[in-house]
């Protein structure tokens, strides 16, 4: 609860949600990526794991701390997201992150430490769901070049950057953070190419850049 400032596990429903496992209290997961639809019903559900904070953008565009709350439904299956509405819900995180300062995206990562939860689509397909900050994050420490072959990118976009993909140094297939200090960013050639040959070499070089702060590079 609060779009503005600090949230707390101690106020209102963020705290009977937190206590949820001892008030009696029944929770059920109501849920929708697009403000102009109704909300999707899911099932009961319960706590997964213990509440976090994680930083996120207030209202008003300020980095803040949030409530987050992991989930599980108690009938154990599965959630299946629109595909459409998750691309949406992508596309719009994209334009806010691309709007913001250098200095609101340092604030914005600096505190967080996340491990991506893996989504399952409409179509039964696993996928993490990556922090759309995050990825503006590496791609714009990299300047337009790659961290592994400093080379440009191989084209630019219509927004006038040039194209890198972003690339988690241990892979969240295996356990890695979505963080900044575990991403860079690649030309394709060299993203295939550290995905194929894991060369402790490469790794090595990539995990130093990945140390860079937006602010000192």
């Amino acid at each position: 609860m609060g779009a503005i400032g600090p949230q707390s596990f101690y106020f209102a429903q963020n705290k009977t949600v937190t206590d949820s496992q001892t008030n009696g209290i029944t929770l059920y997961l109501f849920e929708r990526f697009d403000n102009k639809k109704p909300y999707s019903f899911h099932s009961e559900c319960e706590l997964a794991a213990p509440p976090y904070i994680n930083q996120q953008l207030d209202a008003n565009k300020n980095p803040h701390d949030v409530c987050i709350f992991p989930l599980r439904l108690k009938i154990g299956i599965p959630i299946t997201f629109d595909e459409t509405e998750l691309e949406h819900n992508i596309i719009l995180k994209q334009k806010i992150a691309r709007k913001l300062t250098d200095k609101q995206l340092s604030e914005l990562e600096k505190k967080n430490n996340s491990t991506p939860e893996k989504k399952k689509t409409g179509k039964q397909v696993s996928a993490y769901k990556r922090d759309q900050f995050v990825i503006e994050y590496a791609l714009r420490r990299a300047k337009d070049n790659c961290q592994l072959c400093l080379e440009r990118g191989p084209f630019k976009k219509k927004d006038g950057s040039y194209f890198l993909e972003v690339h988690h140094i241990i892979w969240l297939s295996k356990g890695g953070t979505d963080t900044w200090d575990n991403v860079v960013a690649l030309c394709p050639n060299c993203h295939r190419k550290i995905h194929i040959l894991i060369d402790i070499k490469d790794i090595n070089k990539l995990t130093i850049k990945a140390k860079q702060k937006l602010s000192n590079n």
